[in-house]
């Protein structure tokens, strides 16, 4: 469904076709967040086309890598969401390692000798916006994460899979009716948004392969 589809659609449900009530920026703007609580909602296995991945190069000896979406040395050049940072391979020498996560709280155990990090066994850890990773020296990294969906506009359209579009639709159906203290009927169609997540969200841990990658159970 395209950005103006939707449009359409929900000027038909909130019988607004002429769009007396409700802009396009409007739309656009609960669209975005209908767009946004699904990337945060929804489990990853529907949110492919959020996969990034961002290889930032590595200067200095902080050991840091910010995650502030500006791009450059040590700057990730997106942002991920909800804490969804699946892998970094360290470069170092021209070979590419997977660094180990740990907790934050684990940190300081590194610095015992017999369980330092090296360069066939790098690790990393996540606290506030900064990655972390040791042992210090690798000229690049290759990070794998979630970012956020581009925000729709009259020159972008939704990025989410087309089988999320009729629910997108429904969300920024309950955040319109909101806006327009219409509180029973954005319930109602919020009400439904949910259950059509949940179901979702529990047919794929029912129906989800096994193996390499996947759950266990």
């Amino acid at each position: 469904m395209t950005r103006a589809e939707m449009h359409t659609k929900l000027g038909l449900r909130l019988e607004d076709t002429g769009e007396t009530n409700f802009t396009e920026a409007t739309k656009d703007s609960a669209l975005n967040t209908a767009q946004m609580m699904l990337a945060n909602f929804l489990h990853e296995a529907y949110l492919t086309e959020l996969e990034f991945k961002d290889t930032v190069s590595l200067t200095g000896t902080s050991g840091l890598i910010t995650l502030g979406g500006a791009g450059g040395a040590n700057n990730s050049s997106a942002i991920p969401i909800r804490n969804s940072v699946r892998a970094i391979q360290l470069v170092t020498s021209g070979v590419y390692r997977y660094a180990i996560s740990i907790p934050f709280t684990d940190a300081k155990k590194i610095e015992n000798e017999y369980l330092s990090a090296d360069t066939v066994n790098p690790v990393y850890w996540i606290f506030g916006n900064n990655i972390t990773y040791r042992p210090i020296g690798a000229t690049s990294a290759v990070l794998y994460f979630l970012k956020a969906p581009a925000t729709i506009s009259d020159s972008q359209e939704p990025v989410l899979n087309v089988a999320l579009h009729e629910l997108m639709v429904d969300i920024a159906e309950s955040e319109l009716w909101r806006m327009d203290n219409k509180a029973d009927r954005s319930q109602l169609a919020k009400a439904s948004a949910m259950e059509q997540i949940k179901m979702l969200n529990d047919r794929y841990a029912i129906e989800q392969p096994v193996g390499v990658g996947h759950d266990m159970g």
